[in-house]
């Protein structure tokens, strides 16, 4: 994100007062994310051993997930 502030940010070091700053740090997020793609989030997250993961949204029938099998089958 390249915001080292917010390591030093004392609102939202610690529990509970980042959680009382939940809205202030999800905008934060939001403003990071916006003009990246989810790759490339993906890419910098584990670059920084932040976890990370990509929401699945629905597909089209004629491109299933390949990593998800249809219920009933083996």
């Amino acid at each position: 994100m390249e915001r080292p502030d917010l390591a030093t940010d004392s609102r939202l070091a610690r529990w509970p007062s980042g959680h009382r700053a939940e809205r202030e740090i999800n905008a934060i997020v939001a403003q990071w994310t916006v003009s990246l793609s989810a790759e490339e989030i993906e890419r910098r997250c584990v670059a920084h051993d932040v976890p990370v993961g990509t929401r699945l949204t629905a597909r089209p029938t004629s491109s299933p997930d390949p990593h998800m099998v249809p219920s009933g089958a083996t």
